[in-house]
């Protein structure tokens, strides 16, 4: 008797199920259409070469969505710079369906003169949009966004929105430094606080309390685990706060 092949009658998407491939696609319609709203109303994207890429934050919004996590499992200091090892995680059964490696050295023009902990932090970054990128771009495709994270591009020219007069101004040739800058330091002006408010709306006041509240935090034994949470809050807020002087 020959061996036959059983086909299954479920697909599952993250924690999506869905019964036919048919049907899975339909699915990730919907999460897409829902997933490129509130990437443009938070403005999650940047735009360059007049095509739009998704911030990790966008990624990290596709994965909530679907019920996949990502979870850094590593972190080595290389030659002049970091590399960093994130998995993707389905939240209800914590089975392992995806990750990625990605580095940032001092070797780049925007990194050269970046602190440590900010050039370790966008090693994590890139891993986690990459791994994102290589298990679900399709669905990113579907939103009508670029495959490739924000935090990938380094090259490329962004695109300006139009005037006051309707008329789209000359594409600006950015440095690298510039670009990839922009797309780091939006992130963080996009992070939402407990308080439900983004931090590049707040204060430079309303940023140092931030930061006090979190030093409390990590000084706190008692917190222990939460200090690698507050720790990355801590990063955030530093990035606004530069940026902001």
């Amino acid at each position: 008797m020959k061996d036959e092949i059983v086909v299954s009658e479920s697909v599952q998407l993250g924690t999506v199920q869905a019964t036919s491939p048919a049907d899975i696609v339909d699915r990730a319609s919907e999460i897409a259409t829902v997933l490129a709203k509130v990437i443009n109303d938070r403005k999650l994207f940047t735009v360059i070469n007049g095509k739009k890429y998704v911030q990790v934050d966008g990624w990290n919004t596709l994965g909530g969505m679907i019920g996949v996590l990502p979870r850094e499992t590593k972190s080595e200091k290389i030659d002049n710079g970091y590399l960093a090892f994130v998995e993707l995680v389905r939240t209800t059964d914590g089975m392992i369906i995806g990750g990625a490696s990605a580095i940032c050295t001092r070797e780049e023009k925007n990194w050269g003169k970046r602190d440590e902990y900010a050039i370790k932090s966008m090693a994590t970054t890139r891993a986690t949009g990459k791994a994102y990128r290589l298990g679900f771009s399709w669905i990113m495709n579907l939103a009508g966004y670029e495959s490739t994270p924000a935090e990938e591009m380094i090259d490329g020219e962004f695109t300006e929105k139009s005037n006051d007069n309707g008329k789209k101004p000359e594409q600006k040739k950015a440095a690298p430094v510039i670009k990839e800058m922009n797309a780091e330091i939006q992130a963080a002006i996009n992070h939402v606080g407990s308080d439900d408010k983004r931090y590049g709306d707040c204060t430079v006041e309303e940023l140092k309390n931030k930061m006090l509240g979190i030093t409390k935090v990590l000084n706190d034994k008692k917190r222990l685990a939460e200090h690698q949470i507050y720790k990355e809050k801590l990063e955030v807020v530093k990035l606004v706060l530069d940026y902001k002087k």
